[in-house]
């Protein structure tokens, strides 16, 4: 338990490299095995007490009806996707609340200025 290898795991997995040496990484990595230990019990008891209420057909109907809706919305949307990526950013699209521009995706050293570590230069 605690051990599912999802983008959480990799997440820690990363700052467990940064702790500095092996033992504060183990601790790291064990702390976030210890603490993912409950939600998964919970996740466990609520999924058995579902069992039988998702195994009723008014209940499959409605989740079909709705992944449906979901589809059927995303292709009546698909024919205006391509208008809004050849529009670019400075289309209405790409404008926030009240015309406002948003700002620009970063690159370079202004994006690594935004993950900093005390102590540690960028």
């Amino acid at each position: 338990m605690g051990w599912i290898p999802c983008g959480l795991v990799y997440a820690v997995l990363g700052t467990a490299l940064l702790a500095g040496d092996a033992l504060n990484g183990a601790a790291i990595m064990l702390a976030f095995g210890l603490g993912t230990v409950p939600n998964l019990l919970l996740a466990g008891v609520a999924l058995r007490r579902l069992n039988g209420v998702t195994r009723a057909r008014p209940v499959r109907v409605a989740a079909g009806g709705l992944v449906l809706g979901f589809g059927v919305y995303g292709l009546a949307n698909a024919a205006t996707l391509t208008e809004h990526i050849r529009s670019g950013p400075d289309s209405a699209s790409a404008r926030g609340r009240g015309g406002r521009r948003l700002p620009a995706p970063q690159s370079g050293r202004a994006s690594r200025a935004l993950v900093r570590y005390p102590g540690k230069p960028v």
